[in-house]
Order: C-alpha cells, then structure tokens, then sequence
C-alpha cells in the first residue's frame, strides 16, 4: 500500500513538517502593508477623487439615502447594496467625511494584510514563496488606494476567502464569497460557484458522504437569505435584482468599449506612446509576465498535483483569467484582483516545497520590486514636495483635502465667487456640494451616460440654467460637457478662466424662456 501512495498523498505529510511563519516576515508584511498606506495619502486624501472621480460617491450616495432616494430607481447605481448599508453605519458612527471614508479604507488594507498572512500559514509556503509574497505584498494588499468603500470591501472580503479556502475553511469562504457578492457582484458570481463545486465534489482531509458536504454549504445559504432579505425589506426587491444582475454595467462596460485584448484595456498591456520604462517599472511588467507564468504552470499544478495547495492553487489562476475575458474594464482595471495573481504564483513556485523554483521566485520578486518603484517613488515626491511647500497642503479653500498650491488657489477663488452667486460644480460625483456648500454639484451616485436615469438629467439640466458659473472639469474621465441633453444649456455660458484642473465658464445670455 506504501508503495502505491501518491503525490497527493504524501504532500501534506511533507508540507507539516515546515517550520511556522518567521514572526521577522509577518513583522514586514505589516510594515510593507503600513508604508503603502502612508505613501498613498495624496491620493486617498486628495481633493481630485472626490470632487472629480469615483472616491466621491459614497458621500453623495449616502445623503441621496438620507433623503429616502432608491438606487437604481430614483438614481442609477450597480454595484451592490450591502456596500451602501455598511457607509450608512460607518458614517453614522464615525461622519460623512473623507477622513472616515479613507478610515474604512484603511481598516479593509488591515483585514487584507492578514489575509496575506493567513495564505502564507495556510499554504506552508516556503522560503521562495514567502519571499515572492513579501515582495509582491503591495499588489496583493492594496495596489493603489481604492476609489470607493465597494472596492475595498470586495477586495477584503475576496481576499479572506481564498485565504480561507487554503486552510481548509471551504464553508468560511463560501460565506465570505457569499457576502462579496452583496457588495459587487462581479468576481464573487463565479468564485462562489467554483467554490461551491469544490466542497460538492472535491477532496476532503477526512471521509465524509454527502449530508457532510451538503452541510458545509449551509451556513453560505444561511448568510444568503439573510442579506438578500435585510436589503430588501430596506430597498425592495427590485433595486436588489437589479444589482445581483447589473446589467447597467453591462451596458456601460459595452458603451465604453471595455475589454482586456481589443477594448479599453489594451492601453494597460500596450499604452500609447510605449515608453522604454512602461513595463520594468510599472506593474503591468509583473502582471504580464505573471500571467505567462500561470498560464504555463496550470497544467503542471493540474497534472502533478501539489497536495492540498494546489485547489487553492488552480482556483487563483481560473479566476485570474476568468478576470482577463470577463470582467477586465480599462487600462486601470487591473488593480482590483492582482491579489490572485500573486497568489496562484506563490502556489507555482512553492507548491512543491523542494526550493527548485527558487529562481523563478526570485526573478519574480524583482520583477514585482521594480514594478512597484515608480508608484511608490511618485507618491514619495509628492509627499516630500508638499512636506516643504511653503503653502499648506491642506487649506479651507479644499475642504481640508490634499491639492496643490494651484489648485488651492484656483478654488479658493471659485468659493470666494460663489459666496455671492450661483456656482455649478459640472462633474459626474455630487459630492462638490457636501464638501464645499456655497458651490453646486449633481445629486447623483456618478453620472454616466449610457445609464443616468432621465430625473438625475433633468435635475442637472436644472442646476446648469439656475447657475450664473459653471465650474468644467478638463482632466480624464466623464465630460458632462460632451452630453448632448445639456448642449442648449450650456450654449448660454463663456469660458472665461482656465485653472489647472477646470475651467470656469460664466453666463453670457439668460437660459431660454422655455426653460423657466
């Protein structure tokens, strides 16, 4: 019988007998994980996401909600439901302020970090992996600041799960996968089947019929019905439909031309203009080479087999591609599951425990140091620069936030004129108004065109003829000047000024009396 034991047989035997984490390494996965948070402040705390971009929206959302407003019926919204539940408690006990939204923020980096360190103790990675791991820890954690509480919540309840699934805690992470889906259901809709599979139909460490299985998916349905019944009974069963299938974002992602080979995404993997630095010292060097790695290893993973690693293994890599053909938007897309590439990579270089990959750990850790340098040395100079700009980086004239001398200059103008007359922020995110009240903004969770709802374009159409300025946004993103349902109202304005990140138009003849 000893000599017909196979590989799978006898990996956890092997894997046992590794010593526990070194504490030096847990240690450093904290202090990477805290030295990332830091050096992303500028852009967590920054003026420009809130005011222009997605990090925005849980403020103005929060305060549609206050009014009794129902996503996806009287605003358009697609992600998930559970997310705005967790900002209204989380704001009702900490404010509605950036600073408590970059909190929540920060304390999903923390539950992230651990479930860094629960894969590591899990998989028994050894020195190779630990290194890869440490190295790549940024990408895995927290790879650039997330916009919005919905992103930061899926990436630390996504993360956890696959953590859980490597100690052997299927029904753990069906729950945890169950949640996810509550709060963006996008990657959750097909880890929750696979997962599902596993714990129906494969291995277990002990032998066990179906009642044993069927119970393991118990506490998953449990938490499904749970939720799903708390967020109808607060939004309706309409709004919650709407977001499990969200098929606004289906529908944004085919009007915005999303996709990783031939859409948006492309300019992540070939930019335009490709400079000779794009790839050693951007991620998309690591995450390109990565990605070779795992196709060429999954068959290997497949066909050997590496004890218990390698489910957990092969579960990374069939989500990291389902990401790549399914749910790859732009060029920034990638930050928002690099966590299983890491991981899957870790499992490849390290599942068998006998350090002969230990080069290809070591290449690949370079290659995750270097892609990661340029970031980390961007937000370095602009602490540094604003650490001895002779202006404060935070002023009244930003709302407390972080921005540039310029751009404190420029708005403080801007509230100075709308203390007196009417001001429109024109920028897709309401959150303008919250932060800065003498100037207007959209009441909108984020206006985007092939989805906004004909009261929140009548509402701005409103706001656009009662103002006497208008504050146009000129950086990337949505332009709500392009729109066409605002072209006759913005005909009656003038630029006048142009700022670093706006220009500001003023009314030149009254709005049409059929306007009024």
């Amino acid at each position: 019988m000893l000599g017909g034991m196979t590989a799978l047989d006898q990996e956890p035997r092997m894997l046992e007998e590794r010593p526990p984490l070194p504490l030096w390494w847990r240690a450093a996965v904290w202090a990477v994980s805290a030295a990332w948070v830091v050096l992303q402040i500028p852009f967590a705390y920054g003026l420009q996401p809130y005011i222009y971009f997605d990090s925005g929206w849980a403020l103005s959302t929060d305060e549609l909600l206050s009014e009794g407003l129902i996503p996806t019926q009287d605003f358009a919204y697609f992600y998930g439901l559970l997310v705005l539940v967790v900002d209204r408690a989380w704001f009702a006990l900490f404010g509605a302020t950036p600073a408590a939204q970059a909190g929540l923020s920060v304390l999903c980096a923390a539950a992230s970090t651990h479930a860094v360190i629960r894969f590591a103790r899990a998989m028994r990675l050894g020195r190779a992996g630990r290194s890869l791991l440490l190295a790549a820890s940024p990408l895995a954690i927290m790879p650039s600041f997330f916009p919005t509480p919905a992103h930061a919540l899926e990436h630390a309840l996504l993360i956890n799960a696959i953590a859980s699934q490597a100690a052997g805690r299927r029904a753990g992470a069906l729950v945890l996968a169950t949640t996810a889906l509550f709060v963006k259901p996008t990657m959750a809709a097909i880890y929750g089947p696979i997962l599902i599979v596993i714990i129906l139909c494969g291995p277990r460490p002990t032998p066990s019929g179906w009642l044993n299985r069927l119970r393991d998916l118990l506490p998953a349905t449990v938490a499904l019905f749970a939720i799903a019944g708390l967020l109808a009974a607060r939004f309706g069963i309409e709004p919650l439909l709407a977001t499990l299938i969200p098929l606004d974002g289906m529908q944004l992602y085919a009007a915005h031309d999303y996709g990783f080979f031939f859409g948006a995404g492309r300019r992540f993997w070939l930019p335009e203009p490709l400079t000779w630095w794009y790839y050693p010292f951007m991620p998309a060097g690591f995450w390109l080479i990565g990605t070779a790695i795992l196709a060429i290893g999954a068959a290997t993973v497949a066909r050997r087999g590496h004890g218990p690693n390698a489910g957990v293994t092969l579960t990374c890599i069939a989500l990291h591609f389902a990401f790549i053909f399914f749910l790859f938007g732009n060029d920034m897309s990638w930050k928002y599951y690099p966590y299983l590439l890491v991981f899957g990579l870790c499992g490849i270089v390290d599942g068998s425990g006998t350090g002969a990959k230990r080069p290809l750990a070591v290449g690949l850790a370079i290659a995750a140091i270097m892609g990661q340098s340029r970031f980390a040395l961007v937000c370095l100079a602009m602490m540094l620069q604003a650490a001895l700009s002779p202006t404060p980086v935070r002023s009244p004239a930003t709302a407390g936030l972080l921005a540039s001398v310029e751009d404190q200059r420029s708005w403080g103008h801007v509230r100075q004129v709308a203390a007196t007359q009417r001001v429109m922020l024109l920028s897709p995110v309401g959150a303008g108004h919250i932060l800065m009240p003498e100037v207007d903004s959209p009441r909108a969770w984020f206006l985007l065109h092939p989805i906004a709802k004909p009261a929140e374009v009548a509402s701005v159409n409103g706001q656009i003829h009662a103002a006497d300025w208008l504050v146009i946004p000129t950086g990337p993103g949505e332009r709500l000047d392009n729109w066409p349902e605002f072209g006759e109202a913005l005909g009656c304005f003038r630029i006048v000024e142009i700022h670093p990140t706006f220009v500001l138009a003023k009314r030149f003849k009254p709005p049409p009396s059929s306007q009024h």
